[in-house]
């Protein structure tokens, strides 16, 4: 199995367990079970609630990355059930967020950075902020 079907196969189970367990104890039964924070549940959870969402990702997907793509697909799907409410509002500004992985040290992040500013600006981006993990 790869990478992401384990961790969308974990989202299941732990879904499977919550409705097991009586209200109220299922997030120490995961800490004690695991050892696993509560946030670190409810990404899993969250995950497996949204496998048609990253069955384009990647087999070797970081959770990260798949939770980043699920909040992408979110902010960019129309939501039917606020058509009206969001008709009335004035559209507010979204932020875009680039996702990538490059092999370390196969390139200068300096001029990364200065590239990626570079386009952006280029493109008509008022602020930028990046940050290299």
């Amino acid at each position: 199995m790869l990478a992401l079907q384990y961790k969308l196969e974990i989202g299941r189970r732990l879904a499977r367990a919550k409705t097991l367990l009586p209200h109220g104890k299922f997030l120490p039964w995961a800490h004690d079970e695991f050892g696993w924070t509560p946030r670190h549940v409810q990404r899993h959870l969250e995950l497996a609630e949204n496998a048609s969402r990253v069955s384009c990702l990647p087999p070797d997907a970081s959770l990260r990355m798949a939770l980043a793509a699920i909040r992408v697909l979110r902010l960019n799907a129309p939501d039917a059930g606020n058509a009206s409410s969001q008709a009335k509002q004035p559209a507010q500004p979204r932020c875009l967020h680039i996702l990538g992985e490059i092999e370390p040290r196969t390139i200068d992040r300096d001029r990364l950075l200065a590239a990626l500013s570079k386009i952006a600006e280029e493109l008509g981006a008022q602020t930028t902020r990046w940050r290299i993990r």
